[in-house]
């Protein structure tokens, strides 16, 4: 297993990109938080629990695959290969990105607790973060569109998609009517899904 330590500090000693030239990176969620824990002191994981899932009532979030290996509790993330058709992945540690990786996305959490942290980033819910710190999660760099996390569509609303390979997500947030919308699918074909969800989500958010 790859301790975090470790896997930021590989990155860290690789050469930066071009200054001012934005790309998406994994691993930068990771270094910062590595950075969190060496300063706090406590993992990543109790972290964000103290934070963000307990202040927003997130109760069902955790880490790692959702369900048991020894029950179908949970819908299983599935996969498919050039010698094998589509199947389900048992929910083990081969199920999903490694622990190292948390901050980038390790998290699994209901439909209903999802839609309690979309909405905070909707109406930028007071009791949550200050007007200081939604503005700077939900404004992008001048001559960019993208900001802390977020991508900016062309009609301003925000969007975040993100895929462990088993599984596929896709969030879309509008703050000029404080609605959200989101959808979750146990395969990650990216080009069928990157093609119908958008749509989908926009309709429904029309209604």
């Amino acid at each position: 297993m790859i301790d975090r330590t470790v896997y930021a500090a590989s990155v860290l000693a690789e050469l930066p990109g071009p200054a001012g030239e934005y790309a998406y990176s994994n691993a930068g969620y990771v270094v910062v938080g590595t950075i969190l824990e060496v300063s706090t002191g406590q993992p990543w994981e109790a972290l964000i629990r103290q934070q963000v899932f307990d202040p927003l009532g997130m109760a069902s979030a955790g880490f790692g695959p959702p369900g048991s290996a020894g029950l179908i509790d949970q819908p299983r993330g599935h996969t498919a290969g050039l010698l094998r058709p589509l199947h389900p992945v048992v929910p083990d540690k081969d199920a999903d990105n490694i622990p190292a990786l948390g901050p980038a996305g390790t998290v699994h959490l209901s439909l209903a607790d999802m839609m309690r942290f979309l909405r905070a980033h909707a109406v930028r819910d007071p009791a949550f973060l200050t007007l200081h710190s939604w503005t700077l999660l939900q404004t992008p760099l001048p001559g960019q569109d993208y900001a802390l996390g977020w991508g900016f569509m062309p009609d301003g609303a925000l969007r975040h998609a993100g895929s462990n390979t088993m599984w596929y997500a896709l969030m879309i947030v509008q703050q000029d009517t404080g609605k959200a919308a989101f959808a979750a699918v146990n395969y990650a074909d990216l080009d069928q899904l990157q093609a119908v969800l958008p749509p989908l989500l926009q309709a429904e958010l029309a209604h």
